[in-house]
């Protein structure tokens, strides 16, 4: 990753392939040049069905996205990466108490987690949290797909799993997915 200092204001991110360019606040000032990874698909998918359902998505509105992760830089791709797909962020949370707390305050439809995080708890017991006291049911993005972990994430009900590195069509496809998910759970129990 190459780093100038020229301060630049404008967030402009063109996921693809390639050299990637974010920019960022003048509080940062710096110009952050990204080179994608090559990107593969999970080898491993666990999407059982949900017995709680999702808070409500309002048709025609956009889905709004609570983003649960650590790194900052991540987190902001993440974000550009969902907005040009058309979904709302509405926060972004490096640790289970700031999930919990947008999560109470914003009300979102559903997460992408981490499972990785910051302090004691990670993004598996994050994500059983949010979907029992809030009925948030998450998508995870994580690079750890091992059996164990794999295992813990399956009894969290998740939407679906995006193992990094991973392209914007990947995400695009997971969130789509997630998205038809959610509408079914809410017109069945409509």
């Amino acid at each position: 990753m190459g780093v100038s200092h020229s301060p630049l204001s404008l967030w402009d991110a063109p996921w693809g392939a390639g050299t990637q360019q974010v920019r960022l606040s003048p509080v940062h000032a710096y110009h952050l040049v990204l080179t994608d990874c090559s990107c593969r698909m999970p080898n491993k998918t666990n999407t059982p069905q949900s017995t709680t359902d999702a808070p409500p998505v309002p048709s025609g509105a956009p889905m709004r996205v609570l983003i649960v992760e650590d790194d900052a830089l991540v987190a902001l791709g993440i974000r550009m990466t969902v907005t040009e797909l058309g979904y709302e962020v509405v926060g972004i949370a490096a640790s289970e108490l700031e999930a919990v707390a947008l999560a109470d305050a914003e009300r979102p439809q559903m997460a992408l987690m981490d499972i990785r995080l910051r302090g004691p708890v990670d993004g598996v017991d994050t994500a059983r949290r949010l979907r029992s006291e809030f009925s948030i049911r998450s998508v995870y993005l994580s690079a750890y797909a091992d059996e164990q972990t794999m295992a813990r994430v399956a009894q969290t009900y998740p939407l679906g799993f995006v193992q990094k590195p991973y392209s914007a069509p990947q995400l695009k496809q997971a969130l789509e997915l997630a998205q038809r998910r959610l509408v079914q759970n809410t017109e069945k129990s409509g």
